[in-house]
């Protein structure tokens, strides 16, 4: 998973010229989620089950998945 920033990270600010720092900056503020998604998946596991809780991650891997997919296009 390590791999998977800077992979995004350098595509998704490839060619944007003068909005290169704010996009930059959304994409670093978009961290917090690593540190937001494991407490919800804390309490998602604690209420439910830990097999249902890793359907929140699940859906972070389809997000990039699909941004690998679709969302980059190489002009």
């Amino acid at each position: 998973m390590s791999i998977m920033f800077p992979t995004i990270f350098s595509l998704g600010v490839k060619d944007l010229g003068g909005q290169t720092k704010r996009a930059s900056s959304y994409m670093v503020a978009a961290i917090v989620g690593g540190a937001v998604l494991p407490y919800v998946m804390g309490i998602f596991a604690e209420h439910t089950s830990t097999a249902l809780a890793y359907l929140f991650p699940t859906g972070c891997f389809g997000v990039v998945a699909l941004y690998a997919w679709r969302g980059y296009r190489v002009r």
